[in-house]
């Protein structure tokens, strides 16, 4: 599987937590908007079948800085359309958070070391 931006361009209108670093601070973030990066960002198949994205976010500023954020995304799940609805719109609104307001980026790659705000 590779990614395809424009598999995803007409909706646009497993954990791996082996390959983050150990966190010394586990507790949940309170609830708030956060400014964050996205650290990194990996298409990983589902065992169902389909398509999410695992998304690692590091908070930069205030008391939390430093902090890394996990989300998975479901983009593709064949036996829930609605994950697959909600999937789309989450990835729609991290891109555009990031600047890529008329579509998604080429690569995801591209995602890497924008600032968003999370909440």
């Amino acid at each position: 599987m590779s990614y395809d931006p424009n598999k995803y361009r007409s909706t646009w209108s497993d954990d791996d937590s082996d390959d983050a670093p150990q966190q010394h601070d586990n507790t949940p973030i309170p609830a708030g908007t956060y400014e964050a990066t996205i650290n990194a960002i990996t298409e990983r198949e589902v065992r169902a079948g389909g398509d999410a994205l695992s998304v690692w976010l590091d908070v930069a500023e205030g008391k939390h800085d430093g902090r890394r954020v996990f989300d998975w995304i479901n983009l593709d799940l064949p036996q829930s359309p609605q994950a697959s609805e909600i999937g789309q719109r989450t990835f729609r609104r991290l891109c555009r958070a990031a600047g890529f307001v008329d579509g998604p980026p080429a690569e995801l790659e591209q995602l890497i070391g924008e600032y968003v705000k999370i909440r």
